[in-house]
């Protein structure tokens, strides 16, 4: 029987941050609150080719252009900065639901 250390060193060969992305507690909290956090990631969907660099590029299997916000995201920022056409912005929301339009 293997060590469950020795397992997790085997696996972070072959998957980035195995123990975050599938094992901690915490990364699963923090990844519930993604939905409602004020710092978030936007897509200008008139600027986006969806070309996939961004997903290419996210070291946690993201589809950013899809699912910006997903419980998955680390907000690493590596997709921004592969982004050719600058589609993906950073914000603080202060209406959690970003879909929805204000009567205003």
């Amino acid at each position: 029987m293997r060590h469950p250390l020795l397992n997790i060193i085997v696996l972070s060969i072959k998957i980035y941050r195995p123990f975050c992305k599938y094992l901690c507690p915490l990364g699963a909290i923090y990844g519930l609150f993604n939905k409602y956090s004020l710092y978030r990631y936007e897509i200008d969907y008139d600027k986006c080719i969806k070309c996939d660099l961004c997903h290419k590029k996210c070291d946690m299997n993201v589809v950013v252009h899809e699912t910006p916000n997903s419980v998955e995201c680390i907000r690493c920022g590596k997709c921004i900065k592969v982004c050719p056409k600058n589609a993906i912005k950073t914000t603080f929301a202060k209406n959690i639901d970003l879909n929805k339009k204000s009567n205003v």
